[in-house]
């Protein structure tokens, strides 16, 4: 603080608009990070809310449920659009909430677990964090519907939470390696200005 006092007015006026530079870099930057975990959050609901809806109007989810019974021919397309898409789950049910798919086969033929699903069996589609046999989930529900639109079953599409916590931090890694790199730099110049005014003081 003695040496900020005995700089130069200039000096002084330097190093203060460098030190609000800097506090407004890190102030931007957590605005920006927040930003970030909103997006990708956002991205991968609408991720789930877009697989849900599209297994949910296939013609196989449709058949098997006015049939009653599972298919070896949907079993192997919903795995497809699960692997493809990094889906923690796929689970095409019927009115009473018995699995027709599930990623693990010794639970297809059981109930769907989780409070969060009563909703979509009144037609309505939403997404929702709940626990299920596989975890913690960010899960979308998607109402299945037949020719005469009845309802005759539902979709639930789930991402892990553990996916959504990386998928957040890779996209604030590249930030905070900018916002590294940028307060080093302007440390470094800061502190060499100081040291450039002193001298010529």
């Amino acid at each position: 603080m003695k040496g900020y006092k005995r700089l130069p007015l200039k000096g002084q006026i330097m190093l203060f608009s460098g030190l609000i530079v800097l506090v407004s870099i890190l102030i931007l930057s957590a605005f920006v990070a927040n930003s970030q975990a909103t997006g990708a959050r956002d991205h991968l609901a609408e991720k789930v809310r877009i697989s849900a809806s599209h297994i949910a109007h296939s013609e196989m989810a449709k058949a098997a449920l006015v049939a009653g019974e599972t298919n070896d021919e949907l079993k192997a397309y919903v795995e497809t659009v699960r692997e493809e898409n990094d889906l923690q789950y796929i689970v095409v049910m019927d009115n009473d909430r018995i699995r027709y798919t599930h990623p693990v086969a010794e639970r297809i033929g059981q109930m769907f677990v989780g409070e969060d699903a009563a909703d979509v069996f009144n037609g309505h589609r939403y997404t929702s964090e709940g626990e299920g046999t596989l975890g913690p989930s960010m899960r979308a529900f998607e109402p299945v519907w037949d020719e005469a639109g009845n309802q005759i079953g539902a979709v639930s599409v789930g991402i892990s939470t553990e996916a959504i916590a990386a998928a957040v931090k890779d996209s604030q890694s590249m930030l905070l390696w900018s916002v590294f790199c940028s307060l080093l730099i302007g440390i470094v110049g800061a502190s060499m200005l100081g040291q450039s005014i002193k001298k010529n003081a």
